[in-house]
């Protein structure tokens, strides 16, 4: 039974990572009820559950962390927005107990890193082609990447998540390279992965991957001199100023070929970019969190918060903090961040007590290489690399990441074969025990009957975004509904695909524009805060000939995202097809001085209204000569 958690656990994760690393809810969910099927299926090693040793600290607090996410996050507002974190939550929890009560020992979970790095292979090998073509180009043809430069993104929509998963990997690499008891040709192809998932980060273009890398491969090499120092007194002298060496050498050749490429050489020398627009998300997020320190504003509300408190300079949708910490912080509060910080000493404390074990044990029987030292050295190097990558992006955000750095938790966790003592909490292992199936069992029910109004979203999404053929978008827009009442994009794709046929008369455009009114104001209903779906409904009652409505909408959505340009746009078009030139003129102007996409289309209303008004000068009668 061990061997099929251990095939279910890899093929959650290959879905995971395949499936744009899981950036949608749609794309989460077959992956969560794999290990979720694999919790269940638990059930049958329960005999060997005796042998299970555990930090009883760092199992608890992960328990009561996890805990309170999940129940914090289904009390959200906007309960659709939070659903992706429920779903990170619940998988990282159920990954985490996995790795801790079934998949205990070394070769398992050496199989599965192999697994990974087979993974990121493949990674490599589409990110070097994108990297190559800087076509935009992705495996999945309905996959639509969030970067739209050079940068290589792999399967994921995101190259700092992509650098993500493959930094991850390269450490672990790096550590089982050195330490694990393997022999002359998998310790080969194990340097050929590593080298590869390197050149990978570093066709990110991640400026946080490279320096959370190196730090990463820094600790790599201080517990390495440390175990070294124990296990080879008498070479160690001889040995140490090797190994440093032998960094060195990998660090100047990493960085001789980045140097080689002229985007490459500039991503390097950015690092230091004090006008970087993250500050400003982070500025954001702190203004959300003034709002409920203690418990926070709920799952993802960043999503709608970051509008309201947005920077005039921040034109482009600010959807992630791009700190995990501060976002963390704003929308779980002080108590998330609390437990967040016992979670994370409590392991860091395991993790180096079994360091240390398992030096000594290494040690007692005079070998030279332990495979769990190498996992326990690369997981330390991984969470040193991820404590800093944090600061800078959302690997958190990204499922296939975040459950990823959860087994990394559970084997530092896990003291199982160190050569300690028997578990001193029986109870919580046993309660771990019944909590696995039991998370199984609830998010089978819970994910899987959301999976057909996730599809009809997707599906909806690529016909009317990539394909534009609003026709067919309508279409799935309206078999989703029948199952799904609270996601906020199945109402938006149905309005806006409506008011797209409606505009080419295709169809009935008065019922069309009804429909659409319809779906936009449901689609407030389950997300007021949605600037997205309040300017399409101004759109709809502007066509539909309601001004008054029209403007309404507009006026309600300007409290809670005043500093978009989209927003003052879509003033000036509503004001100007109500006649109201001057107010329009001033919406155009507003919306051009906030800059971005939103203030290039203003420029061309702009331009199109003084148009206008000079041809009705120039067609106005002269006035009559007074007797």
């Amino acid at each position: 039974m061990r061997v099929v958690i251990l095939a279910l656990t890899i093929l959650a994760f290959a879905v995971l990572e395949i499936f744009l690393g899981g950036a949608r809810v749609l794309y989460t969910i077959p992956g969560v009820c794999l290990l979720g099927l694999a919790g269940v299926l638990s059930l049958a090693t329960r005999k060997s559950k005796s042998t299970v040793r555990a930090e009883p600290f760092a199992l608890g607090t992960a328990i009561l962390f996890t805990g309170y996410i999940l129940i914090r996050n289904r009390l959200s507002e906007v309960d659709y927005i939070g659903r992706l974190q429920f779903f990170i939550m619940a998988g990282s929890l159920i990954v985490y107990l996995i790795f801790i009560l079934v998949l205990n020992c070394p070769e398992d979970r050496r199989n599965f890193v192999y697994s990974l790095m087979l993974l990121g292979l493949v990674q490599v090998g589409i990110g070097a082609v994108q990297f190559a073509n800087c076509n935009q180009w992705m495996p999945l043809p309905w996959g639509q990447r969030c970067d739209t430069s050079w940068r290589a993104t792999g399967f994921f929509i995101s190259p700092n998540n992509y650098a993500g998963y493959l930094e991850i990997i390269a450490l672990m690499g790096m550590s089982l390279f050195v330490w694990s008891r393997v022999g002359l040709i998998v310790r080969t192809i194990i340097a050929y992965a590593t080298l590869c998932c390197i050149a990978g980060v570093a066709l990110s273009g991640s400026r946080g991957g490279y320096v959370s890398l190196a730090v990463g491969s820094f600790v790599l090499l201080v517990l390495t001199l440390i175990a070294l120092r124990r296990l080879r007194p008498k070479k160690f002298t001889a040995i140490a100023p090797l190994c440093v060496i032998g960094g060195a050498i990998l660090l100047a050749a990493v960085l001789c070929v980045m140097f080689q490429s002229q985007i490459l050489r500039s991503r390097v020398m950015e690092i230091n970019d004090p006008s970087n627009m993250r500050l400003l998300l982070w500025s954001s997020a702190l203004e959300q969190f003034r709002l409920a320190p203690v418990f926070g504003t709920g799952g993802f509300s960043f999503l709608y918060y970051a509008r309201l408190f947005r920077n005039p300079v921040v034109q482009n949708d600010p959807i992630h903090v791009h700190n995990d910490y501060v976002q963390l912080l704003a929308d779980y509060g002080v108590v998330g961040a609390i437990l967040f910080a016992a979670f994370l000493c409590t392991h860091l404390v395991a993790g180096s007590r079994l360091f240390g074990q398992l030096v000594r044990r290494v040690a007692s029987y005079k070998e030279s290489r332990s495979n769990h030292l190498a996992l326990c050295i690369g997981c330390l190097s991984v969470v040193a690399a991820y404590m800093v990558h944090s600061v800078v992006d959302f690997n958190m955000q990204m499922p296939a990441n975040a459950l990823l750095i959860a087994v990394v938790f559970a084997i530092l966790a896990n003291t199982s074969a160190s050569g300690g003592e028997q578990a001193r909490t029986p109870r919580l292992i046993t309660l771990s025990g019944w909590l696995l199936p039991a998370m199984g069992i609830g998010v089978l029910a819970y994910g899987l009957p959301m999976m057909p109004g996730e599809y009809f979203t997707e599906r909806a999404r690529f016909a009317l975004v990539r394909l534009q053929k609003p026709a067919e978008a309508l279409e799935f827009a309206r078999q989703g509904l029948k199952t799904e009442s609270k996601n906020p994009d199945l109402y938006y794709y149905y309005g806006e695909a409506a008011l797209q046929m409606a505009s080419s008369n295709a169809g009935n455009p008065l019922a069309l524009r009804h429909g659409a009114i319809i779906s936009l104001k449901k689609g407030l209903e389950a997300f007021p805060y949605d600037s997205r779906l309040a300017v399409k409904l101004a759109q709809a009652y502007s066509e539909s000939g309601n001004y008054f409505e029209a403007s309404n909408a507009l006026t309600f959505i300007e409290k809670w995202d005043p500093s978009s340009s989209f927003v003052h746009l879509y003033r000036g078009l509503i004001e100007q097809a109500g006649g109201y030139d001057d107010a329009a003129e001033s919406a155009y102007k507003e919306a051009i001085s906030l800059g971005g996409e939103g203030g290039d289309f203003a420029r061309e209303g702009l331009l199109l209204l003084y148009k206008m008004r000079a041809n009705k000068s120039s067609s106005a009668p002269p006035p009559s000569a007074t007797p």
